[in-house]
């Protein structure tokens, strides 16, 4: 990890040598381009972030372990990550029938049984519950998450659920 910060600061002191201020910084993030390019292509990330510092660029490196979580977006295919992906992870795992899933009997909800129901006090208790048992079990398909807050509103398309938790223990609002 040094010796990428110290090749970073090598390449940038000769940047900061041969060209005006202007031009430098301009140098200098395509150069940060490049090398992220390259680590990424070589799964060697070894730094957080490259930040302005007194008119240059400095490698800052990355002391800890991040885990990004990332996966696909089931509508377009696109790569989802952060509260994006939590979210379609949720919805996947209320909108999965419990016992649907082949050796994996445990994941999903009781909720699809009351989607037909016509919506009143007893139907948005019966969301709270499915919905507050699915995310309690780790193995219904999101153990990552805890929940502590559900708010049911009733929108002319039908139900919005609003839940307040924990992601890996970061404050997390999803919208379904």
């Amino acid at each position: 990890m040094s010796d990428l910060t110290a090749i970073y600061e090598q390449m940038a002191a000769h940047v900061a040598a041969i060209l005006p201020p202007a031009a430098e910084v301009a140098a200098l993030t395509s150069l940060h381009q490049k090398l992220d390019a390259v680590l990424a292509a070589s799964n060697l990330r070894t730094y957080q972030a490259i930040v302005p510092l007194n008119n240059t660029l400095k490698l800052v490196p990355n002391n800890q372990q991040q885990t990004t979580y990332q996966g696909m977006d089931c509508n377009t295919g696109q790569r989802l990550t952060g509260i994006d992906y939590l979210t379609q992870r949720v919805s996947d795992a209320l909108l999965t029938p419990k016992g649907s899933q082949v050796l994996l009997r445990a994941r999903g909800s009781d909720l699809y049984p009351q989607m037909d129901k016509p919506i009143n006090e007893a139907t948005k208790l019966a969301w709270v519950a499915a919905i507050a048992a699915a995310l309690a079990d780790p193995l219904a398909g999101v153990p990552d998450f805890k929940l502590s807050s559900i708010n049911i509103k009733a929108v002319s398309a039908g139900l919005k659920v609003q839940l307040t938790g924990l992601w890996n223990s970061e404050p997390a609002e999803l919208t379904l």
